[in-house]
């Protein structure tokens, strides 16, 4: 199956943010993106996939609800067999 690109983006403000986007449900660390770590992240997913980013500085995080982003079926446009 074909990835799809979704870029997913998060608005926050304050002193010196900090940013990581995860897979799986929110609040659920165990998931991280490596090099995911600025306030928009681009996705490619190739199956139904949930994400989420946390959003932190020195002294607080707050995390995002999880987005879920499902993916369509694809059909081919075919022609039957001949038959014989």
């Amino acid at each position: 199956m074909t990835a799809h690109l979704v870029d997913l983006s998060v608005s926050a403000s304050g002193p010196s943010l900090n940013y990581q986007w995860y897979i799986g449900a929110s609040g659920d660390t165990s998931q991280p993106i490596a090099d995911a770590t600025g306030a928009t992240y681009t996705a490619s997913p190739v199956t139904t996939t949930s994400y989420w980013v946390r959003v932190f500085n020195d002294h607080a995080w707050a995390d995002s609800a999880a987005a879920v982003l499902s993916l369509g079926v694809e059909f081919l446009n075919q022609q039957p067999f001949a038959q014989q």
